[in-house]
């Protein structure tokens, strides 16, 4: 996925080990607001393996701070932070960072499939 230019953050699984730390209430806010309109929806539901007390049948999308970079997130990952401790990598809570409070997330994730359609496409966002 990388050398198509996407890069996949938060796909926790038991029995893998993540980075745990500390995400700041205006990161997950955003984080919040990202996932008011999620960018795909999956082929399937996805129940966390950690606490079975969540589920999740979307993904998320963040351009890079270099826009030539999309990070793809699953709809859960607001759970896995809350719930379980997960800290995002810097590169992609810097990115967040970015996104303006007042987005339109829904302008936003078309803004990122037109960038991107092709790469997408292949992975079967679409």
């Amino acid at each position: 996925d990388e050398d198509l230019g996407i890069i996949r953050v938060g796909y926790l699984a038991l029995g893998y080990p993540y980075t745990k730390g500390r995400v700041t209430g205006e990161e997950l806010g955003r984080l919040k607001l990202l996932g008011s309109e999620p960018f795909s929806t999956t082929k399937g539901t996805h129940l966390c393996e950690f606490c079975c007390q969540s589920h999740s049948n979307t993904d998320l999308a963040l351009s890079s701070l270099t826009q030539d970079r999309v990070f793809l997130v699953p709809g859960m990952i607001v759970h896995y932070i809350e719930a379980h401790g997960y800290k995002p990598p810097e590169e992609f809570l810097k990115a967040l960072l970015r996104l303006p409070i007042g987005q339109d997330i829904k302008a936003y994730n078309d803004e990122i499939l037109n960038k991107r359609q092709v790469h997408l496409k292949e992975q079967g966002y679409f």
